[in-house]
Parts: C-alpha cells; sequence; structure tokens
C-alpha cells in the first residue's frame, strides 16, 4: 500500500511548477484560501468551504516548514527574492491537493477491502484509482475537487464499516464525515439519503421504532454538524440561503445560456450529459467497466446486500443528478462515481479468482 501511496503521488507531482494562470479557477481559489487564513473560515461567498477548512488546518502544521525553507532557498541564491504569501499559498496548496488525492487511493482500497473482505483486492482497487486519468490531471491544479473526493470517499468508507460492524461509533462518524462532504461539494448531498437508510438498519424487535427515532435524529444532527464544520457561513442560515437561490439562478442561468439556440430543446442537456457520461467512462478503460459488471452481479448476493446503498443507492441517485439536474458536467462531475467503480471492479475480480 505504501509503494502505491508513492506512485499515486509521484504521478500526481508532474507540472507542479505550472503557474496558476494555467487554470481559470485558481486565481480565484487562492484569493479565498489567502481570505480564509485571514478570516478562519470563507465568509463572504456561499461557495462551499470543505477545501478551505481542511487546507486551513494542513496549513498551520506545515505553513512553518514552508516559509522556512523558501528563505533557506533564498540565503543559498536557488532563488534572487524571497516567496511572496500568495506564492507560499499556491505551493502549499498543491502539495496539499497532492498528498489529498495519494490519500484517497489508500481509501478507496480501505473501501473495497471492507466490501469484499479480501485486502488483496483493496490494494487492487487502490491501484486501480492511482492510474485514472483525470484524478491525475485534477489533482495538478489548485481546485477542491481532490477535497471533494476525498471527503466522498471517506463518508462511503465507514458507512462500509458500519454495515459490517453495527458500532454507533462508526454511524456517528459516518454522519458527520457525510456531512462535511455536503459541505466539501453541495452535489453530496446525495449522501443524505444514506444517512436515512443505514438508521434502520439491524433495527429489530421491541422498540424498533423509538431506536430508529433516535438513530435518525442522531444522523441528522451529525450531519448537519458536518455541514457547518466545513462551511460555518452556514450558520448565518437566512443569509446564506439568499446566497444559494443567488448563486442556483446564476448557475443554471449560465447553463441555458451554453446551450445557445438550442436550450429550448428539453433531451439535449440529457443528450450532452450521457455523451460527457460515455466519454468519462472510457478513460478509466472499457475492460474495467467488465468487471465492474461482474460485480453488480455478484453485489445481488446475499453477504453483499447490506452495501447496495453504497454501491448501488448513490451511484444511481448521483446519476440521476448528473443527467437531469446538473447545469453542466465536466470531468470532475464524473469523479464521484469513481469509489464505487473501483469497488465494483476488485468484487468482480475477488468473485471471479474464487471460482473453480
Amino acid at each position: 500500500m505504501a509503494g502505491i501511496l508513492l506512485s499515486a503521488v509521484y504521478l500526481r507531482y508532474g507540472g507542479f511548477d505550472r503557474p496558476p494562470e494555467m487554470h481559470p479557477d485558481q486565481p480565484r481559489i487562492l484569493s479565498w484560501m489567502n481570505r480564509t487564513a485571514e478570516d478562519g473560515y470563507l465568509k463572504n461567498t456561499v461557495y462551499p468551504g470543505g477545501f478551505f477548512t481542511l487546507f486551513t488546518q494542513f496549513r498551520r502544521v506545515a505553513d512553518v516548514f514552508i516559509q522556512a525553507h523558501a528563505q533557506w532557498q533564498y540565503k543559498l541564491g536557488y532563488v534572487d527574492r524571497p516567496q511572496t504569501p500568495d506564492q507560499i499559498t499556491f505551493v502549499l496548496g498543491r502539495h496539499f491537493n497532492v498528498w489529498l488525492a495519494g490519500a484517497t487511493c489508500l481509501l478507496a482500497g480501505m473501501f473495497a477491502a471492507v466490501i469484499t473482505g479480501s485486502p488483496w483486492m483493496g490494494l487492487f482497487s487502490a491501484l486501480l484509482l492511482c492510474f485514472v486519468p483525470d484524478h491525475v490531471i485534477h489533482a495538478h491544479y489548485l481546485q477542491t475537487d481532490i477535497a471533494m473526493l476525498f471527503t466522498l470517499t471517506l463518508a462511503l468508507w465507514l458507512w462500509a464499516l458500519y454495515a459490517e460492524r453495527r458500532r454507533t461509533w462508526i454511524f456517528a462518524l459516518a454522519a458527520l464525515a457525510s456531512g462535511f462532504a455536503a459541505g466539501t461539494k453541495y452535489t453530496l448531498f446525495c449522501l443524505a439519503p444514506l444517512v436515512l437508510i443505514f438508521s434502520f438498519y439491524r433495527q429489530t424487535g421491541q422498540g424498533r421504532w423509538r431506536r430508529v427515532l433516535i438513530m435518525v435524529t442522531l444522523a441528522l444532527l451529525l450531519f448537519g454538524a458536518g455541514f457547518i464544520l466545513a462551511t460555518p457561513a452556514a450558520l448565518d442560515f437566512s443569509s446564506f440561503r439568499a446566497g444559494l437561490a443567488w448563486q442556483g439562478t446564476r448557475v443554471y442561468g449560465e447553463g441555458v445560456t451554453l446551450m445557445g439556440q438550442a436550450r429550448g430543446e428539453s433531451l439535449l442537456r440529457l443528450k450532452s450529459h450521457w455523451r460527457h457520461l460515455l466519454t468519462s467512462m472510457a478513460t478509466v478503460g472499457w475492460f474495467s467497466w467488465l468487471a465492474v459488471a461482474l460485480g453488480l452481479g455478484w453485489s445481488l448476493c446475499r453477504p453483499y446486500r447490506k452495501f447496495w446503498p453504497l454501491l448501488l443507492g448513490f451511484p444511481l441517485l448521483y446519476l440521476y443528478y448528473y443527467l437531469f439536474r446538473a447545469p453542466w458536467v465536466r470531468a470532475q462531475e464524473f469523479m464521484n462515481f469513481l469509489p464505487a467503480w473501483t469497488a465494483l471492479a476488485g468484487l468482480g475480480f475477488f468473485r471471479l479468482g474464487q471460482l473453480k
């Protein structure tokens, strides 16, 4: 697993010296990172704050070493001037994304290991994500999508652990992580139904509905706490809600504008999203989707039914959003299918290897 982590990190360090202007979102993200450093969290915007919350904690630990290294390079004459605060933040953010992407590969392996019951399939699944082109490319830039996939994979792994072990503390951590993931990228509100579904797991016998009510209440409270932990600006609820309404109107209006003269064709957006989905699926190799098809078949067997909300429920909910509700889709939107893809592919190969 250490070799996979190092391989993932090595690949994602490619192009590390690219300037912020190489991606149009990077200067804006950089300004928000600096604003978060001053204020403690992302203010005066309804943009999801999970990435910035995570980075702020990372920065507190690493910033001293980065600045010391920059000063040392200047004194040795490797650079002609010390780095500016913006340059230091940019470099530190790039390091953060690279290592967070590597950690996501490990989490994907741990998720698949719980599903299959095989640590070897966990290694295989981690290796699959390690070489996914879209994941490698987006780790090259200062974007929030790597944090999105990290928090999603963390939440799914915790839910898989809960489905396997039925421990209340794991349930609490999974609900909290799901809320944090939703606060990192609002599309991950697709995790909210999972929180409710798992509240009903193994609740039988006398007092069943009382226990279900307690679990649902606990789940909703922790989901909300996780969301606010990621995006503290939501505490100003009235202002936040108004900002979300305005932002939604702007984003979906922009989506309509992008369609141009064809915006009146009701199925055009669906066709466009479907073609983009097929293109993104091809980037991970059609052979892997044969393994996913095998994994889907095996997931219908009794030992794996407890994982249906993770292997089938979340991907189907997100697929509905992807095809019918998203204003537009890009490569980073497809990445949210990857944890289930790695787990199902691992399950398919695992069960195929057990056939005699």
